[in-house]
């Protein structure tokens, strides 16, 4: 567990941190170790993965894109 990679994006002013972690306490260690605004912009889950992931398998879909119902 923990951050597996960090990516900043000096034209957005923004960075990407990837792993497993708990995103408010995060905020809150970067708000205080640089004294800076920050916010959490979005928040993707492995769960919320799996469960996409999960719904399209039970989709049946033939070389053309139709989808067949058996």
């Amino acid at each position: 567990m923990g951050v597996q990679t960090v990516e900043p994006d000096q034209s957005k002013s923004t960075v990407v941190v990837q792993g497993a972690m708990n995103p408010p306490e995060l905020v809150e260690k970067i708000k205080k170790k640089l004294g800076r605004h920050v916010e959490l912009l979005s928040q993707n889950t492995e769960k919320g993965k799996a469960n996409k992931d999960k719904e399209n398998n039970n989709k049946n879909e033939d070389s053309d894109g139709n989808t067949i119902i058996s």
